[in-house]
């Protein structure tokens, strides 16, 4: 336990959470100068509340023009999806929102335990599934909410050296300089995977958008929580399968490594999804749309993922971070081609693209 909890009181006495009193405070991580601390209190109708905030003792003098970006980004994520709790209640509620501190719900740890990791996978794609529907056709109030959140409407300073369309398009361009001849067809295919991802239709949502571990879950009373909504945004709802799938880069500081994290792959997941989203919407996605659509999806993200990392010797250069990465190249390639045959060995799309990934001389990666 750290000795803040004179600080704390004021800080959430600041907020308007009346009737509060901190007993202790147990800091629980701090990163890119947002702590998250469980707070243990007394007068309230919960024993401990969970605060996002900045550093306690800046926080009390500091102007809100240097709150972290981040912290600023969840927060109106946070009250968005109090707009939808009514269809989407798989998240901490929140209790409190000011400049430089987030107060929501503690949900405490674990309560349940998976027979197998596929019935853990179904829960996700069902919370999924909850926050695609809930949120379809509320783009315009996110965006209205961002801007009184003094937010801009792009995501300006938020992903860092997650920008996929950048990713995506290095990603591309290594791809066709591995082509023996250029083929007028793959750069059909890759500009209508741009297309699907820019024009999503029936599949835009508001999305996690980075859920790759079960750390980022919290399951009580057999419902799947999510955790961490930093870097949410309306997109593609299928994107969250992908990041899944082919996963995002991590870096961890510690042991000096960079690598690709990602959940395993469920055989069967991805009709799931299609099934639960259709009834959740009460929509008809037909073969050709969900073909177009997942094939097109996942085709972005095995190719951005591959993009990102042949990003990161630059972005090590330009941050000065001391890191390495964990695997060769051609590992991260050849996983990512084998997943591509795992989910997409019968899409009719994006033939051309699908069999030249299958057949891709991985030694020659680099």
């Amino acid at each position: 336990m750290i000795k803040t909890n004179d600080v704390v009181q004021q800080i959430i006495r600041r907020t308007g959470l009346q009737g509060v009193v901190v007993t202790a405070v147990e800091q629980l991580k701090t990163k890119q100068g947002v702590g998250v601390s469980r707070v243990f209190v007394d007068g309230y109708s919960r024993q401990s509340i969970i605060v996002k905030h900045m550093d306690w003792q800046r926080l009390l003098h500091q102007p809100t023009d240097e709150i972290p970006i981040q912290l600023q980004y969840e927060s109106c994520h946070y009250q968005f999806l109090q707009h939808i709790r009514t269809d989407f209640y798989n998240a901490p509620q929140l209790l409190c929102a000011a400049p430089g501190v987030l107060i929501i719900e503690d949900l405490g740890e674990d309560d349940y335990v998976f027979a197998v990791e596929a019935q853990a996978h179904k829960m996700l794609l069902n919370s999924f599934v909850q926050l695609h529907a809930a949120s379809y056709g509320k783009k315009r109030q996110y965006q209205q909410l961002k801007v009184r959140s003094g937010l801009p409407k792009d995501n300006t300073g938020k992903l860092a050296i997650s920008d996929r369309s950048l990713h995506f398009k290095v990603g591309s361009d290594w791809l066709l300089k591995h082509l023996s001849a250029p083929s007028e067809q793959i750069t059909k295919e890759l500009n209508e995977i741009q297309q699907v991802i820019n024009q999503p239709d029936m599949f835009e949502a508001f999305l996690h958008h980075d859920f790759v571990s079960r750390r980022q879950s919290v399951v009580k009373d057999k419902i799947f929580y999510l955790l961490d909504f930093e870097q949410c945004e309306y997109g593609h709802c299928l994107q969250e399968m992908a990041i899944v799938y082919f996963g995002k880069i991590e870096y961890n500081l510690k042991k000096g490594l960079y690598f690709r994290k990602c959940s395993h792959f469920i055989a069967g997941s991805p009709q799931y999804y299609r099934q639960q989203y259709s009834q959740a919407r009460q929509l008809t996605i037909t073969d050709e749309q969900w073909q177009r659509h997942f094939g097109g999806v996942m085709l972005y993200h095995a190719l951005s993922v591959l993009g990102n990392l042949l990003l990161m010797p630059d972005f090590i250069r330009r941050s000065g971070l001391n890191i390495k990465p964990q695997y060769a190249f051609d590992k991260d390639v050849a996983d990512v081609v084998k997943l591509v045959g795992q989910l997409l060995s019968q899409n009719n799309d994006y033939p051309q693209l699908v069999d030249f990934l299958l057949s891709f001389p991985v030694g020659k990666a680099a």
